[in-house]
Parts: C-alpha cells; sequence; structure tokens
C-alpha cells in the first residue's frame, strides 16, 4: 500500500503538473503575478476577512443518532463487545475550496496546525489520521461561502473518493464551525470552516468524532429550549430519554455512553477553573448537576474541551473495524520526525547576487520528513508572506524576490501524519539583483584580471580602461552566488588598476568577479588554488 506526501497542487516543483498551474492563470496574468496575488489575497483573507468564530455554531451535524452506534450500545452493555488495542491509522482526502479565481485557500501552515491537533486529540484513543495523496484544491464560489445545504449533495459526489474520510475546508460552512454530510444518517463527508481551524482549537476533532459515530454529549437536546431554572422532562423534543444526574438511566438516556455524564446544555459555553459548566442544569428528579467541559462532543467553549471518553473512544475503534475497514492502513503510514535541521543556503545575514530575481535555497533532510513548507517574508515575525511553496525536496529555486529590503525565510518540514514541528531557526538575506543576459558596460574596455588561477595567499589585479568617471560595485561570488565580498570603487577616465585582497579562509574552487555600473556588468571567472 503506497501513501504520498501532500502539498500544493499548484505548484510547479517537486511531483506537481505544470498542466495545472497552466489552467488555473488567467490567459493576461503571468505565473509570477498569479503567485504574488495569491500570496497577497491570502494574507488579506486570514486576516481581514475570516469569519469571527465566536459567532458561528459549533456544529451543523445533523441530530441523528447513528444506527450502528445503538446496536453497538446494546452489545456493550451485554459484555458482547471487543476491545481494540491496536492502534488504527485512518486515511483522509483533504480538499481546499476557494473562489472560481483561486483565491481564499485555507494557508497550509494553518492546515499543518489542524492536522497536529486533531491528532493530538485522538492520540489517547489510538487513532491517527493521516492525510492519502495531494491535496485537492477547487475552485467553487458556491461551496467556499455556502449558507444552504442545497449544494453539498451534487458537490460531494463530484468530488468524494472512496476509502477515505473527505474533508472539506471551505469559507462558510451553514454558518457553523463545520458539520457532516449525513445521508441516510452515514456519514460521508466532513465539511469545515477555515475560521474555525485554530492551532489548538477541538472544532475538527468533534466533527471527526460525528464521523466515527459518535453523537453529542448532550444528544437529544439539540431541539429543545430549557428553562435550567426548572426540573429537566423526562423526554425531550426529540422523543430521547433524559438521563439523570445520578446516571442510574445512562444505558438508554441521552447518548448512550455511560462514562459521559448528564448534559443538556445544547449552545456554546464556559467551563470554570473545575473544567465543569457554571450553569447549574436540574434533572427531572430536581437534582442539581453541572456538565463536564472536558468532553470534546460537547458544546463546552475550545479551552475546555480536550478529550473522548473510555466508552466513545472504544465506540469509534469498533466502528473503524466494522464499518470502515477500507479506510484504514494495513501498515504505519510513516514514522515521526526529528526536529528540522539547519538550513544551508541562504546562509544567515548573507547578500547574494540574483539573475532575473531568482534565488537559490537549500536545506539538510529531516529524518522521516516527507514535504516541506518553505515560507519567505520581509518581517522578521512572518506576519506576511512574500512566497509559501510546498516542496518534497531539500532545494529549490524561488523567482520574484525583487524587495530591496531584508528577507528571512524558514522551513517546516512534515510527513503525512506528523505535522507538529515547528518551522527552523529563521534566517535573512539580501539580494543585489543582476540582469541576465547582462549589458556590457560600454564605458569600459577590455578588463583583465591576474593572476588566474591565483594563490590564496596573493592578491587579485585587476586593470581597467574607462571613457569617463563611473562609479562601479565591485562582487566577488562563490558558487551558489553568495557575495563574499564586495565594495565600491570609482573608474577615472583612462587606465585604471585595483587590487583586491581576498577574504581569509576562502576554499579552493571557481568564484566570479563582477564589475557592476549603473547601465550593466563585467564578470569574470577566477580560479582560486
Amino acid at each position: 500500500m503506497g501513501y504520498y506526501f501532500f502539498g500544493f497542487k499548484l505548484l510547479v516543483y517537486s511531483n506537481f503538473s505544470i498542466k495545472v498551474i497552466t489552467l488555473m492563470l488567467r490567459p493576461s496574468m503571468s505565473k509570477t503575478a498569479f503567485w504574488a496575488a495569491l500570496s497577497l489575497y491570502t494574507c488579506l483573507v486570514s486576516n481581514l476577512s475570516a469569519q469571527n468564530p465566536a459567532a458561528l455554531l459549533p456544529c451543523a451535524t445533523p441530530e441523528i443518532k447513528n444506527s450502528w452506534l445503538e446496536v453497538f450500545q446494546q452489545r456493550q452493555f451485554k459484555s458482547e463487545t471487543r476491545s481494540v488495542l491496536a492502534a488504527k491509522y485512518v486515511a483522509m482526502k483533504i480538499h481546499l475550496v476557494g473562489t472560481d479565481d483561486g483565491l481564499g485557500f485555507l494557508p497550509t501552515n494553518n492546515l499543518l496546525d489542524a492536522i497536529c491537533t486533531l491528532n493530538e486529540r485522538f492520540a489517547a484513543s489510538k487513532i491517527q489520521f493521516f492525510v492519502k495523496g495531494e491535496v485537492n484544491y477547487i475552485r467553487n464560489n458556491g461551496f467556499f461561502n455556502h449558507l444552504s445545504s442545497s449544494i453539498i449533495p451534487g458537490f460531494v459526489q463530484a468530488y468524494n473518493e472512496p476509502g477515505v474520510i473527505n474533508v472539506y475546508f471551505v469559507e462558510a460552512a451553514l454558518n457553523a464551525c463545520g458539520y457532516n454530510y449525513m445521508p441516510r444518517g452515514k456519514s460521508q463527508a466532513v465539511v469545515m470552516a477555515n475560521s474555525c481551524m485554530g492551532s489548538h482549537e477541538s472544532n475538527w476533532a468533534h466533527e471527526m468524532g460525528h464521523y466515527l459515530s459518535l453523537p453529542h454529549t448532550f444528544y437529544g437536546w439539540e431541539k429543545s429550549v430549557l428553562d435550567y431554572s426548572k426540573p429537566a422532562p423526562h423526554t425531550t423534543n426529540m422523543d430521547v430519554e433524559v438521563e439523570m444526574a445520578d446516571q442510574r438511566n445512562c444505558e438508554t438516556a441521552g447518548d448512550g455512553f455511560c462514562d459521559t455524564p448528564a448534559d443538556y446544555l445544547a449552545g456554546r459555553w464556559q467551563c470554570d477553573i473545575n473544567g465543569k459548566s457554571t450553569i447549574k442544569q436540574f434533572d427531572p428528579t430536581g437534582t442539581a448537576f453541572t456538565s463536564d467541559g472536558s468532553l470534546i462532543m460537547s458544546y463546552a467553549a475550545e479551552a475546555c474541551s480536550k478529550r473522548f471518553s473510555g466508552e466513545q473512544m472504544l465506540a469509534m475503534k469498533n466502528y473503524l473495524g466494522e464499518e470502515l475497514g477500507d479506510h484504514l492502513a494495513l501498515e504505519v503510514p510513516c514514522l515521526p520526525m526529528a526536529a528540522p535541521a539547519p538550513l544551508n543556503f541562504p546562509t544567515n545575514r548573507t547578500t547574494v547576487v540574483s539573475a532575473n530575481a531568482e534565488v537559490f535555497f537549500a536545506w539538510r533532510k529531516t529524518p522521516e520528513a516527507s514535504s516541506y513548507l518553505l515560507e519567505i517574508s520581509n518581517f522578521s515575525n512572518f506576519g506576511f508572506i512574500a512566497h509559501r511553496q510546498v516542496i518534497s525536496d531539500t532545494s529549490v529555486v524561488v523567482p520574484n524576490l525583487t524587495s530591496t529590503r531584508t528577507y528571512f525565510w524558514r522551513v517546516r518540514p512534515f510527513n503525512v501524519m506528523y505535522t507538529c514541528r515547528n518551522f527552523s531557526e529563521a534566517r535573512s538575506f539580501n539580494i543585489i539583483g543582476i540582469t541576465t543576459p547582462t549589458p556590457q558596460l560600454k564605458e569600459l574596455g577590455e578588463v583583465k584580471v591576474y593572476p588566474n588561477p591565483l594563490s590564496k595567499d596573493q592578491d587579485l589585479q585587476v586593470e581597467m580602461e574607462s571613457s569617463e568617471k563611473l562609479p562601479l560595485q565591485v562582487l566577488l561570488l562563490n558558487q551558489l552566488g553568495e557575495v563574499i565580498l564586495q565594495r565600491n570603487e570609482i573608474a577615472f577616465p583612462g587606465a585604471n588598476r585595483m587590487s583586491i585582497r581576498l577574504p581569509e579562509g576562502l576554499p579552493a574552487g571557481l568564484y566570479a568577479l563582477i564589475l557592476k555600473g549603473e547601465n550593466g556588468a563585467i564578470s569574470r571567472k577566477i580560479a582560486i588554488r
């Protein structure tokens, strides 16, 4: 069974299709312009246009109890349920939905954080999720921002893949943080709102719990309005038996789990320092109680909900084994990764000579990593991203880096299941741009450099004729384009000669000497022994 790294399907690099990119560009837009616009819009959307999660419903999954779960719970109380100890690895297909113009996709960094949090929430259950295949980028205004369920069946039918949990990330998901699409009472897809994908939020884990058969802890109260100052009725508006505070009827009432205490709170609520609801409720006998906010399947605020109960975990693992066997990996998809390896080039606080505004980046391989997220910014806090890209190799050439300001860059390793590694330590560099092919400096006549080859202890001599007074930038570059030496000189009319002392400790090899003026440049290869 094969598994694949995931990343931007829109990029030219690694295993991605150039043909796909070409189709996604407007005829009048260059690839450089497209990426610049995409990066800018993604940043603006994520910072300015995202919905406020506090204004959204926590969940829009239908109030339907999974028929398999009802049978399972009957078996469970008769001790007919298998205890499942082995870890289960569940395949997901990630679909990122944007506008018709290809804007608004959930940024890769946010997606990696969300997968990390999802697997942390499921770690105790020994259920871990991995991404199978490449991320699917979909352009569709209607599904990107949908407040009606009418679009869902046709859309899911068109894009769902078999044998995986299909997860769609959109801008607006029925005015909720997420929901399960459940035709005939069985989940077929999970849809999540981008704005609810914070790195420490349990919204995705909540919806995955639904996908794996779990109801809300307050099951039966979804359509009820309860006066919490009075005892609850014996049944809800959905004709569900109300669970007693002492749990005497826990096998038949509420969510049907006996290790999830009674909960009647069907709206978002805050917990106290002990993780309990601040709202006191009364069961049908008048017994007062508070709800447990630590349970992910409740509607407790994100700071509260972190876990599944033991019975919930057992149900999910049995559901996977009995109903979703085709979703499971037959072997461990990948191994945990080490910390990010150091960055190689550009080195920190260096100057790079760039031909056609292109810069070469290289870093060391992180063991067990299959992909890397490269981010480049003009800000040390990476508040605005000039370039973001997923790469399967450990080097790449990035175009369109034209800013005269300092750039900062970093790399985040990940694989199909382990996405919790942070970025590497950032490094900075500056660019000196040289257009290729470089116009010759007409003001200079023949340029002679000697000795060539030269020894490390020798000074390089440069002779030239100039037709006028000419400011020059003198650069010595290594084979990566890194500036080893930089100084300013002035050539005067007539014969000129300058002596260049090499930096100490310079390794033997080939170098380039560049004399750069306002209207062009002249370069010469130098060999150092």
